[in-house]
């Protein structure tokens, strides 16, 4: 039985044993003591397969990032070859080196913009955005004060795990 068909079963027992009367919650308790160790056993073995899932996940992240920082020294070192192939054509006046593989030319450069002074630039050429974003933390310490606010309201979110 898995954890979700357990826990139904944990629920319709309880209703059913609070239907009846004269049972104290002790009774009750005792009488559900059997299926609330299955949840507990379930639980254990749902919290042992999560705890391996996650220490596979932390390894595939380490690796990820030991294979990013790889393909970073190999792109710099791709980009540091352009460059250097780039700077010796140009100042050899070479446009264009053909091979059976492959054709390499220099392209000519092109007109960049280059901001002097951003004060200085006139208004038509700026963009202006505009972000608004919401405070939750202060209209939480705002409720929990009691002040009331506008469009917000205060619940109870989902319940949490910790695991030591």
């Amino acid at each position: 039985m898995n954890l979700y068909e357990i826990s139904a079963e944990y629920r319709k027992a309880l209703a059913e044993l609070s239907e009846v009367e004269g049972l104290t919650n002790e009774i009750i308790e005792d009488s559900l003591s059997a299926i609330k160790g299955e949840v507990i056993e379930k639980g254990r073995n749902v919290a042992a397969y999560f705890l391996n899932l996650d220490a596979e996940a932390s390894a595939l992240k380490e690796a990820e990032k030991k294979m990013n920082a790889r393909r970073k020294v190999i792109e710099n070192r791709v980009n540091g070859l352009k460059d250097y192939l780039k700077n010796h054509m140009a100042a050899c006046k070479i446009s264009k080196i053909n091979c059976p593989e492959f054709a390499v030319t220099l392209i000519n450069p092109r007109k960049i913009v280059v901001i002097d002074d951003v004060d200085a630039i006139p208004f038509t050429f700026v963009k202006v955005e505009q972000v608004v974003s919401i405070v939750k933390k202060k209209i939480k310490e705002a409720l929990d004060d009691g002040k009331p606010v506008k469009g917000a309201h205060l619940e109870y979110g989902d319940y949490g795990l910790k695991i030591k």
